[in-house]
């Protein structure tokens, strides 16, 4: 049996590449800001980038898109982290910007304040 390349370039007909990155993903963070919950093509990876581009946490979508990723320590005082995702072939989306918003200040006053009762 011989087989033959029909269309004289030498390329597998049935040679196909995916070169389409996943959608964005949506990222919605937790009251208690340090679960980001979201949505994006199924299986695929989540990456979660801190400002300086460290990966801080990675997970993966399950079959239908959907992902929730629990921090290490939660996001505070507007810190922002970036939520991209990345298919199989290694397409990378592009990244979500989820922003905290837990008030460390008020518990430093709180501290404060307690301190200065303890004194009394």
């Amino acid at each position: 049996m011989a087989v033959n390349d029909d269309d004289d370039n030498n390329n597998d007909k049935n040679d196909s590449t995916d070169m389409i990155a996943p959608i964005t993903p949506t990222a919605v963070l937790s009251s208690d800001t340090q679960t980001i919950t979201g949505k994006t093509e199924a299986k695929a990876k989540i990456e979660i980038k801190d400002s300086t581009g460290k990966v801080i946490a990675t997970d993966q979508a399950d079959q239908d898109g959907n992902y929730t990723v629990k921090l290490n320590e939660p996001l505070v005082n507007g810190s922002k982290v970036a939520v991209s995702a990345i298919d199989s072939a290694g397409n990378v989306s592009k990244s979500t910007v989820v922003t905290g918003t837990k008030d460390t200040l008020h518990l430093i006053h709180l501290w404060h304040s307690l301190i200065k009762m303890a004194q009394l």
